[in-house]
């Protein structure tokens, strides 16, 4: 998406690239090298505001990982896990941006989630209460510190979709 210094990286272009070289097979210290630093990219991106983003932002990396990543539970692990406000302004754009998607079963929205079927996963915890709670207090606690439009929108989507459990 973005460009710093000449260097550009596409993670949808390196998840593609691990999936049909299947890393999955790869000798285990390999495996643990690719998992680092998919972690340690994901714990970047989080930390930083989505504005200042040289990369993809947190549902682009996501959409990614599904590729070749068994499941999206490590990323939103790390996610819930994750403390200040850029962790919660992701998660407000991403809740804004994808919730609709993730709310009715629909699989062009997220393919690669839903043919390895991880949909389900990401919709509970997109719609689970522990996240609901932190939206929520992102919106009343720190609101001005979001664009209003996303403010808005926070809060509309907020009072329509209530936790699912």
């Amino acid at each position: 998406r973005g460009q710093d210094d000449g260097f550009a990286l596409e993670f949808s272009q390196l998840a593609a690239k691990l999936d049909y070289g299947q890393w999955r097979t790869w000798p285990h210290a390999e495996q643990e090298a690719v998992e680092t630093a998919l972690l340690l990219c994901w714990r970047l991106l989080l930390a930083q505001p989505p504005a200042t983003l040289v990369w993809e932002t947190a549902a682009d990396f996501l959409r990614a990982m599904a590729q070749c990543w068994e499941s999206p539970a490590p990323f939103l692990r790390l996610w819930e896990e994750a403390v200040g406000f850029p962790p919660l302004y992701h998660l407000a754009l991403f809740f804004v941006g994808e919730s609709p998607g993730l709310a009715e079963p629909v699989e062009e929205v997220w393919p690669e989630a839903w043919r390895r079927g991880q949909w389900p996963l990401l919709r509970a915890w997109l719609f689970s209460p522990s996240t609901y709670d932190r939206l929520m207090a992102l919106s009343r606690q720190r609101r001005q510190e979001l664009p209003a439009e996303l403010a808005e929108a926070l809060s509309f989507f907020l009072n329509q979709r209530r936790p699912l459990f």
